[in-house]
């Protein structure tokens, strides 16, 4: 929801949008924060697939992850030059189809990049645990280091590179939650008290400025999202979490076709982008994924 808030904001406000507060946050945490879930819920699949073949684990992430990328930049360019859809003029297009084909094999993640960076750091926690079941993150952290040495940003490596820390991360949160989810609450109060006590600067994650600051921030709001767990599923409504936490891929996808669907100016237009793309989002992820043609079509899962 908060990738749907951030894209409300800059399709809605208008120019300056990236300097309010509220985006300024988002943009904190947002993105470290869904690959440290990605990194923790490829532990729990880890788990619970261990006795299934490698190859077999790797063709379904390749067909669940890389095959929806380049289908669905393939359909964002088939509809950029619609209005509602809201890409452009955030994201330029080479008109020419070959020209897109020629960007995107030098840049995959071009549009959809969050799936291909998801893709290629659980390659790299798989090998680092086949050489080393114990002192994986040890060589997850020396392969980190050597692709720090590449210069080229080719082929998602960029994103790759800022991004890896914090897949390993969820991963070892993951492994660690017997201890880690004990004492949560202490970790939070922590985080909080160093992020006020630091007065850490609301910088943008993508600036490589203030990495502190979010990792601090990023850790708080997993804390905060156990608390929610909690919270809800006391209240009876977890379910509805737990509804677009099977829904999350489909939606990340699926918003980025109506994204600019509103009314009025400023925080008016801002809103109502956010709930038009969050109730179109939801109905599209939910036929898409129940259809079986269409879901082996856009998301290569039978």
């Amino acid at each position: 929801m908060t990738v749907i808030i951030g894209h409300s904001f800059q399709r809605g406000y208008g120019d300056g949008y990236d300097t309010l507060l509220c985006v300024r946050l988002i943009r904190l945490y947002q993105m470290p924060l869904f690959i440290l879930l990605s990194g923790y819920t490829l532990q729990l699949s880890d788990q619970r697939h261990e006795q299934e073949a490698l190859a077999g684990r790797l063709r379904n992430k390749f067909f669940g992850l890389i095959y929806p990328t380049v289908v669905w930049n393939y359909l964002i360019w088939a509809v950029r030059n619609f209005s509602f859809v809201g890409i452009k003029p955030f994201i330029s297009f080479p008109d020419n189809f070959l020209e897109y084909t020629k960007l995107l094999l030098k840049y995959p993640d071009y549009v959809i990049w969050f799936l291909w960076c998801v893709f290629f750091c659980t390659l790299i926690i798989w090998l680092g645990r086949r050489i080393s079941s114990i002192y994986w993150i040890a060589v997850v952290f020396f392969l980190h280091i050597l692709l720090e040495k590449i210069s080229l940003n080719y082929w998602g490596l960029g994103r790759l590179k800022m991004y890896l820390f914090w897949f390993a991360a969820g991963y070892m949160i993951a492994e660690c939650r017997d201890f880690v989810i004990p004492v949560i609450k202490y970790i939070a109060l922590f985080c909080a008290a160093v992020y006020i006590c630091c007065r850490i600067p609301l910088t943008d994650i993508r600036t490589g400025l203030s990495g502190l600051g979010s990792f601090v921030l990023t850790i708080f709001i997993l804390c905060m999202i156990y608390y929610v767990a909690v919270l809800t599923d006391r209240i009876k409504i977890g379910g509805l979490l737990a509804f677009w936490g099977k829904y999350s891929l489909q939606m990340y996808l699926c918003q980025c076709l109506c994204l600019n669907i509103g009314y009025g100016q400023g925080y008016f237009r801002v809103f109502t982008i956010f709930v038009s793309a969050s109730v179109l989002a939801t109905i599209l992820s939910v036929l898409t994924a129940r259809i079986k043609p269409l879901r082996l079509l856009l998301y290569g899962r039978k």
